[in-house]
């Protein structure tokens, strides 16, 4: 799980978040999460899907 987690956390700033939270427990206000979290909420793909709803 170890490798899987690593790998998940290379991955897109949405992946990375998720796995912070889904799988590594981390709790929402860990440093890492939140800087996961503002990252994925920059990333072009997610603002511009928040843009559309």
């Amino acid at each position: 799980m170890d490798t899987l987690l690593a790998w998940l956390l290379e991955g897109s700033s949405w992946v990375r978040y998720r796995a912070l939270v889904d799988l590594a427990h981390e709790p929402e206000s860990s440093p890492d999460v939140q800087a996961a979290r503002r990252a994925m909420l920059e990333d072009p793909q997610v603002s511009g899907l928040v843009q559309e709803l």
